[in-house]
């Protein structure tokens, strides 16, 4: 892999992560949000339904709610885990600590839990000695919402990222132009410098009359001395 391929993908990787990590902050600030508003309405109900007097189990039922939201399904759980009203067509799920809280007397708290395949949060407080209530509200608007805002984030991301290597490449590309100009210029310098040592070396040759083209200085002082040599053989 190149040095400029690597810049870009660490260009666009530094730039990728940013983006899944804000893209995982905003959901979990929003899911948080939703499931807060949930978390309030059920705490109001509770509140409502903890200081009406006790009556009839069979027929309790959670007080309406303003502008017309969802009050939420009430149960009623006693110690021994038996549940009003009775013959409910549901029955919200009774654990242990709901059972707790109905023995002592003590310990409001939240929790999510499935009905009927429903996603539902379900608050538990204590009621009447020896019961407790738990009321419930399903989460299917809070889910629905969650899962597109889950798919608007996925899309955000996937072209966060694919703006993200165009734009590592573009930079990788920036960055990298002086050195290659650089080069480039080190490229000409070094072959001006030997144009010009090839010049001061035929500038320093002798000129040779004797000499064919192209022929050394001392070829043609060899040829100079056989003829002579040649010339005293003849005289003797």
């Amino acid at each position: 892999m190149s040095f400029r391929a690597r810049l870009a993908l660490v260009a666009a990787a530094a730039v990728a992560l940013a983006i899944v990590a804000a893209s995982f902050v905003v959901y979990f600030v929003v899911r948080d949000q939703l499931r807060a508003t949930v978390d309030a309405s059920l705490e109001t109900t509770a509140a409502q339904l903890a200081e009406t007097p006790v009556h009839d189990f069979n027929h309790f039922a959670a007080p309406p709610s303003q502008l017309g939201g969802a009050p939420g399904y009430p149960q009623i759980v006693s110690a021994a885990g038996d549940v009003f009203p009775r013959g409910a067509r549901v029955a919200l799920p009774v654990t242990d600590r709901v059972e707790g809280v109905a023995r002592n007397g003590t310990g409001t708290f939240l929790m999510d839990s499935n009905v009927n395949d429903t996603h539902i949060r379900v608050i538990t407080f204590p009621y009447a000695p020896g019961f407790a209530v738990e009321v419930a509200r399903p989460l299917t608007e809070v889910d629905h919402s969650l899962g597109r805002i889950e798919n608007y984030l996925i899309l955000i991301a996937g072209g966060g990222i694919a703006i993200a290597a165009a734009l590592g490449l573009a930079v990788s590309r920036a960055a990298l132009a002086p050195v290659r100009a650089r080069g480039i210029d080190a490229c000409a310098a070094a072959a001006g410098r030997r144009r010009v040592a090839r010049a001061e070396d035929a500038a320093d040759e002798p000129a040779d009359e004797h000499r064919g083209a192209g022929e050394r200085p001392h070829a043609a002082a060899r040829r100079t001395r056989a003829a002579a040599q040649g010339r005293g053989r003849a005289a003797r």
